[in-house]
């Protein structure tokens, strides 16, 4: 399940950001999936392209809550889109709500979302 993010202890100082104590490995089983918008940098309209990245993160986590319970998953957003840590109970959903996502972009936006996924046993 996910409760190797949920159970993580968080901390409020920013020095603590590099104690190993507050990092744990991923399961071996777990996925990265990462989505972003393709020729992002090529655009003028760096906001639509935020929002666009944005909608990665929105998607997985609408999907989860629905879905899972409200399960969280661990992501980075980088601007022109995001990367996921997913275990295995939630990763045909997180990939199934970027492909719907990427739909509806591909559609609305003229643009297109590129997303990639391998398994943290292949890195």
């Amino acid at each position: 399940m996910t409760e190797l993010y949920e159970d993580l202890p968080s901390f409020d100082e920013f020095s603590e950001l590099t104690n190993k104590e507050h990092y744990a490995q991923l399961p071996k089983d777990w996925n990265i999936i990462i989505a972003y918008v393709v020729d992002a940098e090529a655009t003028d309209n760096h906001r639509q392209v935020n929002s666009l990245g944005g909608g990665c993160i929105t998607a997985v986590k609408n999907a989860l809550k629905e879905e899972r319970n409200g399960a969280q998953v661990p992501y980075v957003f980088n601007g022109t889109g995001a990367t996921f840590a997913v275990p295995p109970c939630c990763y045909d959903l997180a990939v199934g709500a970027l492909l719907s996502f990427r739909k509806l972009v591909q559609k609305n936006f003229k643009s297109d979302i590129c997303i990639g996924s391998i398994s943290v046993e292949q890195i």
